[in-house]
């Protein structure tokens, strides 16, 4: 009987306050040890471990691991399956509605960005009283989710009343009752306005939160020619610019030539802006208003959510929406959807991965895992050692639900996992005493080093050898059979600057630069790739000297009539050009518009001081890899199932582990060829995306980044908002 998981790693987790928020453990096996003395040691059932490891019945291995109960684990209730909470949160009383008014007392949830001295500000109150109704020191962090209470003389609002709209029929709004999912923001955006003018149009939002059944006042959707039947048939109409819009659409889909636009409405010299009425030829707006699109039927995936198929058909949530009443509920596996496009051949282009039925089929995959067991751990310590132990456990613990989402799928995986203990000899050894012929693919060793070192080793050049995790070059590596899943730094840059290039309208280009020699080989590069779009004739540079960069060098190329671009050019791991940029120009008055690319968002970014308050300011811009969208209705089923069974929040490794066994095993069971499997087209999994490029007599090497700003407090994907930049 062949096992469906048989796990060789090597680690065992020591009791320290960081095992406790973890429902699970793993054990090693020693010599001579059965599943009952093992049972009767840690003090649980034989039943208990059986369940846990359905193949140990089978018997055991010295070194195999086991997943245990964790004795340490203490149950807790996690009301936010995203939003940590910090060990004030039960300083506000959780029988108030947040944001609500009640005896003087106003309960504020914190949102990203807030401080207890933003909260003063924004409130008029001392920041003392703040600290003293909420029992806090004075140097006391707060963190998001947090319910505050804050000291006011306005009128009671608890219970937040429900607005009764009555008749709209000759208002230029439209009543909207509240449906659960949706926010202030995601309203705004479904409307095209911002969340001010939301607020503006229903004043009770300003003060309370959102609930499920709200009756609210949204604008009516109105058509966007002008009603002026007088007009003659050939003479230009007006169209209203939606948030959607940019000058590549109407040339792209239209055909308008940008310098054609602004010919007939000089004012879009300084860019296209929401609301605004423009002049087009006739015929064209009747094609943007009066053409009516076709459709096709689509039957919803596993996973598969907005962002995928937005990816897959070029269409918006809110236009799924609107020919689907029925996914105001959000997305289910098995429903059949309408799908709507206008260009029959685009659609047909797509080049979306095709997943077939999988169902009864069968697979071996190899892990490879740095568990370094060999060591006693210490999960309370902050050590560079104890970190890395954490992500790969993460990592380990996403593979074990991709394994049970494919189990769903009728897809049978054995697994079979070897503790690598990143160490050289640990990986040679591996490679020569294991015979993994009848493997169909090695995910892992996670550590680039380690990974060449088994790739240049192992005897395998017709299954697909995974890289899961490293960012650095691997092309280097010369092995046909090597697939790369995070794209290398060079690919993320580009990416990036792609999107810098692909979106930029006469703004005012200022690229700020690291000091040093090093750095001056990345800078001509970057200039040369922008200057590729022809309208960028000019680029200002900005370039640290003796650790700063002084005001008055600001002060000379920010423009306050111009919108002004600034590219951050800087090492991964410095920190002080990063902390220069962000500190000086989020101090620019809100009249000067700014807004903030970085290239990279590492090191750079993490041990920077800056405040989440300067970075919404300049709507920073920056590449993720991994984007774990928070209000997705996915992610947070797979959060929710992930703390349920292991005990704790997932983490990026977590998402990583999921996508990359999940993503390898849907190709590898869906084309028997290695080649077949990853030139078949993309996918978007739960956190990353898999856009692979095959170089000759080489591997394949992932292109799939993400470019996400802030807006309004919160990490979005900036190409749903944007134009959409391929890499």
């Amino acid at each position: 009987m062949k096992r469906s998981i048989l796990i060789v790693i090597v680690l065992f987790f020591v009791s320290s306050s960081f095992s406790q928020e973890k429902k699970y453990t793993t054990y090693r096996v020693k010599a001579n040890e059965t599943l009952s003395s093992i049972a009767r040691k840690i003090g649980v059932t034989t039943y208990d471990l059986e369940k846990l490891n359905p193949d140990a019945k089978d018997g055991l291995h010295i070194d195999e691991v086991l997943i245990i109960p964790n004795k340490n684990y203490k149950k807790k209730k996690i009301k936010s399956f995203i939003l940590p909470r910090t060990k004030n949160h039960k300083t506000a009383s959780h029988k108030v509605m947040q944001d609500s008014i009640k005896n003087g007392i106003l309960y504020h949830k914190v949102k990203a960005g807030e401080t207890i001295y933003f909260l003063s500000k924004k409130y008029k109150v001392k920041k003392k009283k703040i600290l003293k109704l909420n029992h806090l020191k004075k140097r006391a962090a707060i963190s998001i989710g947090q319910v505050l209470k804050i000291p006011t003389d306005k009128k009671d609002t608890y219970p937040p009343k429900r607005i009764v709209i009555q008749d709209t029929s000759n208002s230029k709004y439209d009543k909207h009752t509240v449906i659960a999912g949706e926010t202030k923001y995601t309203l705004a955006r479904m409307h095209h306005i911002d969340v001010s003018e939301l607020e503006r149009i229903n004043p009770f939002l300003k003060e309370n939160v959102l609930r499920v059944g709200d009756e609210i006042l949204v604008p009516r959707e109105t058509s966007n020619i002008s009603d002026n039947s007088q007009t003659e048939t050939n003479s230009p109409k007006l169209y209203t610019v939606k948030a959607e819009d940019t000058f590549y659409n109407f040339e792209h889909n239209l055909g308008i030539k940008k310098s054609d636009l602004i010919a007939l409405n000089p004012q879009l010299k300084d860019g296209l802006k929401v609301g605004t009425q423009i002049v087009l030829p006739k015929k064209k707006v009747e094609q943007v208003t009066t053409d009516t699109p076709n459709y096709k039927l689509h039957q919803v995936g596993f996973q598969e959510t907005f962002y995928m198929l937005g990816k897959k058909y070029n269409v918006t949530e809110e236009q799924l929406k609107a020919l689907n009443p029925e996914l105001k509920d959000g997305l289910k596996e098995g429903m059949t959807i309408k799908i709507p496009f206008f260009d029959t051949e685009k659609l047909e282009d797509s080049n979306e991965l095709i997943e077939k039925d999988i169902s009864g089929k069968q697979l071996n995959l190899v892990m490879l895992l740095p568990f370094k067991a060999t060591e006693s751990v210490d999960f309370s310590s902050n050590s560079k050692h104890t970190k890395f132990v954490n992500k790969v456990t993460d990592f380990y613990f996403g593979a074990l639900m991709a394994l049970d989402s494919l189990k769903t799928k009728g897809l049978h995986v054995n697994l079979q996992v070897f503790d690598t203990k990143n160490d050289k000899n640990e990986v040679q050894k591996i490679a020569n005493q294991n015979n993994f012929s009848s493997a169909d693919a090695v995910i892992g060793p996670l550590v680039y080093k380690r990974f060449k070192e088994f790739a240049e080793q192992a005897i395998l050049d017709s299954i697909p050898l995974i890289s899961p995790i490293s960012k650095q070059n691997h092309e280097v590596i010369f092995k046909p059979n090597v697939v790369q899943n995070s794209p290398k730094l060079e690919v993320i840059e580009n990416v990036m600057l792609q999107y810098v290039k692909d979106n930029y309208n006469k703004q005012n280009l200022v690229l700020i630069v690291d000091e040093g020699e090093e750095i001056t080989p990345k800078l001509e590069r970057v200039k040369q790739f922008l200057k590729q779009n022809d309208s960028i004739t000019k680029i200002t540079v900005l370039k640290m000297e003796k650790n700063q960069i002084k005001r008055e060098e600001f002060d000379k190329t920010v423009l306050k009539d111009k919108n002004n671009w600034f590219v951050l050019i800087t090492n991964l791991k410095n920190p002080t050009t990063t902390s220069v940029a962000v500190n000086t120009l989020g101090a620019y008055p809100l009249e000067y518009k700014i807004t903030l690319f970085a290239l990279e968002y590492g090191n750079n970014f993490k041990y920077a001081m800056l405040s989440n308050k300067d970075l919404n300011r300049l709507n920073i811009h920056y590449p993720l890899v991994t984007f774990i969208d928070t209000e997705n209705s996915t992610i947070k089923h797979f959060t929710k199932k992930y703390v349920l069974k292991f005990g704790s929040l997932p983490t990026e490794y977590s998402f990583k582990g999921f996508d990359s066994v999940y993503d390898a095993a849907i190709r590898i069971a869906n084309y028997s060829k290695l080649d077949n499997g990853y030139t078949a087209g993309n996918s978007y999994r739960l956190a990353n995306e898999f856009l692979y490029k095959k170089l000759p007599y080489q591997g394949y090497y992932n292109n799939g980044v993400y470019v996400v700003e802030m807006k309004d407090f919160q990490v979005m994907n900036a190409n749903t908002t944007h134009l959409k930049v391929k890499p």
